[in-house]
């Protein structure tokens, strides 16, 4: 394997551990703020920081979230980030297909117990066990 492979790969997971850390750290710090309610400074800072984190989701979304799913990126304004690629997947792929199963692990295994039903696994097993269609 060249060097440029090992570097696209390296870059990846990377930036997929950064991202992740990221996420935990901001959902966290969210979590904390609505049974806390912050004023002030820090009210502002977890904004900030929502935005950035918004940002970067958005980038890796397109490039590394589109080449880990072999999925074209959606520009959509509602489908910008990995959750809405997540989420996506979830709800209009066959449960048997890779992608689903790989949705299916990052919600549950990486997302979800950071910031219970951001993916809308609760909202998805309701479906599936109501016989809901689309």
């Amino acid at each position: 394997m060249g060097v440029h492979k090992q570097m696209i790969i390296l870059s990846f997971f990377v930036a997929s551990i950064v991202l992740w850390i990221f996420f935990i750290a901001l959902a966290n710090t969210v979590n904390a703020h609505r049974r806390r309610n912050y004023t002030g400074v820090k009210y502002y800072v977890v904004w900030l920081l929502a935005a950035v984190f918004l940002v970067c989701d958005i980038i890796y979304d397109k490039i590394y979230g589109s080449l880990a799913f072999w999925q074209l990126p959606v520009w959509e304004w509602n489908e910008l980030t990995l959750t809405a690629r997540l989420k996506r997947n979830l709800l209009y792929l066959p449960m048997y297909s890779w992608r689903w199963k790989l949705s299916f692990f990052v919600c549950s295994k990486m997302v979800e117990p950071w910031d219970w039903n951001h993916c809308g696994l609760v909202t998805l097993a309701k479906r599936i066990l109501s016989g809901v269609k689309d």
